[in-house]
């Protein structure tokens, strides 16, 4: 983004390839989260439950991050700040990190537990391919991190041996 972009409406974003991302994850993360909470079977003090939390705090966080994107909440150095943006994408990372795991796990289990039903085996591959957006995402992330800690930050030099 250049310097003097404003606070406007950023909808660039959902063409770049972490929006492509976010918004793959708010459709695969409905998907699972209404197949596996329509079944006769599943509700969110089953075996299911898990599963159901995961994927709706899912669409419901790339929901939001898509929104604050839009918004041009999340623009890159906000008031030239380096330290806003290294905590806005050590958040994400974590966000990603996360969900990640959850996904990787909730979705083994869901596996595990499908009763040879096809709403069960369609959400739990919704999870898997979660699963790999959510690593892809991890990656980006960790790359930019990677790149503000080693320009920005690693002039200082260490604080910690410092008397």
């Amino acid at each position: 983004m250049a310097e003097g972009d404003s606070y406007g409406c950023k909808t660039y974003f959902l063409i770049s390839l972490e929006g492509l991302l976010y918004l793959l994850q708010f459709v695969l993360g409905v998907i699972a989260f209404a197949l596996v909470l329509s079944h006769e079977e599943s509700s969110i003090f089953s075996h299911y439950g898990f599963f159901i939390v995961v994927s709706a705090l899912c669409w419901i966080g790339a929901l939001l991050i898509i929104f604050f994107h839009v918004v041009g909440c999340c623009k890159v150095k906000i008031l030239g700040v380096w330290q806003r943006e290294y905590s806005l994408w050590i958040f994400l990372l974590s966000y990603s990190l996360s969900y990640f795991f959850f996904f990787l796990f909730s979705s083994a289990l869901l596996s595990q537990w499908t009763l040879k039903s096809a709403q069960f085996i369609i959400a739990a591959i919704c999870g898997f391919i979660l699963v790999i957006v959510f690593f892809i995402l991890c990656i980006i992330y960790y790359r930019r991190v990677r790149k503000i800690r080693l320009t920005e930050v690693a002039w200082e030099g260490d604080k910690s041996t410092r008397a």
